[in-house]
């Protein structure tokens, strides 16, 4: 369950608060798991290796966010913007990307098993060493590297 004072911190400090605790408890296991976060502008912050699992992500700002390792199974990015993200490496298993912006996201070596791409736009998405399915690019906008 997510810690109420790090989704306060995370909503309302803005990109440099969070960023530098994130540097001062590097060795911290963030658990944000079935955080409210629609809406948030979460673009530019540092969430490498953050528990995101069933978190509502839905129309935040995530636009160059580093989530390098990140564990967002289930969790709802519908129509959020992820453009140019450091996905690489994260877990995204059953996740919605339902109509969200991945253009220039870099989603390398990601687990995508029932990942939801409907609408998504993938212009210029790094889907390199992935387990994405022809169903799923097919459910998607075009243009995206393999």
């Amino acid at each position: 369950m997510a810690d109420a004072q790090l989704v306060d911190l995370l909503k309302s400090g803005g990109i440099d608060a969070w960023n530098q605790w994130r540097q001062s408890h590097s060795s911290t296991q963030v658990d944000l798991s079935r955080a409210e976060l629609s809406g948030a502008m979460l673009g530019e912050m540092d969430l490498h290796n953050v528990n995101l699992k069933d978190a509502n992500l839905s129309q935040a700002d995530l636009n160059h966010c580093n989530l390098h390792k990140a564990d967002l199974t289930r969790a709802d990015l519908s129509g959020a913007n992820l453009a140019n993200a450091n996905l690489n490496r994260s877990n995204l298993t059953y996740a919605n990307f339902f109509s969200a912006d991945c253009s220039g996201a870099d989603l390398t070596g990601s687990d995508l098993t029932q990942t939801n791409f409907l609408l998504a736009n993938l212009n210029g998405t790094n889907f390199r060493d992935t387990n994405i399915t022809e169903e799923q690019r097919k459910s998607a906008r075009r243009r995206v590297l393999f």
